[in-house]
């Protein structure tokens, strides 16, 4: 069985855990930056106009 240096498996583990905190720092973003959005973007409470169809001949 092989030996692994430890520089190399602390190496591994620091970026191992930079791309953990990343995904979780990018996954808190998104949440943020997609909430504004996911009530419609407008403060009125009117229901939106009904369009009106002509009736078809």
């Amino acid at each position: 069985m092989s030996q692994i240096p430890s520089s190399e498996v602390e190496i591994a583990m620091r970026t191992l855990m930079l791309i953990i905190i990343a995904a979780m720092i990018a996954s808190i973003l998104s949440i943020l930056v997609v909430k504004p959005f996911d009530k419609g973007g407008g403060n009125d409470d009117t229901p939106p106009e009904t369009i009106q169809q002509p009736e078809p001949n």
